[in-house]
């Protein structure tokens, strides 16, 4: 196998041990506050919007050195 195609298949498991926890934890902070009343696709969209959003600061922590 080769190294680009072994990094490659590493980062993906991460990815996809990541997104799982990205989920897990926005439904967890999501409990007792305002977006827990929402339901179905607006609960949805919320969810989506914070794992975009902490996506995003991570992004900027690691890349760009931008905090916010």
């Amino acid at each position: 196998m080769s190294k680009m195609k072994e990094l490659e298949d590493m980062a993906t498991w991460i990815a996809d041990s990541i997104d799982d926890s990205i989920i897990s934890n926005t439904e967890w902070a999501m409990d007792g506050t305002s977006f827990d009343e929402l339901e179905g696709d607006d609960y949805l969209r919320a969810q989506e919007a914070i794992a975009a959003k902490t996506v995003e600061i991570l992004y900027n922590r690691w890349f760009t050195n931008k905090t916010q």
